[in-house]
């Protein structure tokens, strides 16, 4: 069985933006994250709507493709080097589980466990 990171991580640019505008459609985002929604409409994406990568001018779909590329390394970086403090041992991460607009830590606990509980449930 592959795991899910890694599935998420063999789409291609295209593939995960159309499975991001149907998934958003069930799962709406949160009002703060209403600056990257629109960021994203201008590339397609948009909720519940299908996503057609090849509207796109050549030079963007190669920007996406390129963004793609270079963001997997750098989430997989963030989550090897986790935000925490370490005392006696022990390393707790204080901001995880609510990320707001953070969402490369978001991402990166993500690709490292699949999601946290928030500090004050865990500890």
């Amino acid at each position: 069985m592959t795991a899910p990171v890694d599935q998420a991580a063999a789409l291609d640019a295209a593939t995960f933006f159309a499975m991001t505008a149907h998934l958003m459609a069930d799962n709406p985002a949160k009002p703060e994250d209403a600056p990257v929604v629109e960021r994203m409409a201008l590339l397609g994406v948009v909720p519940g709507r299908p996503y057609d990568g090849d509207a796109l001018s050549p030079k963007a779909q190669r920007a996406i493709a390129e963004g793609a590329a270079e963001g997997l390394p750098r989430v997989r970086s963030a989550g090897r080097t986790p935000r925490a403090e370490v005392l006696d041992g022990w390393m707790t991460p204080y901001d995880i589980g609510s990320y707001g607009t953070d969402y490369l830590q978001r991402a990166a606990i993500t690709a490292v466990g699949l999601g946290a509980n928030l500090p004050q449930d865990a500890v």
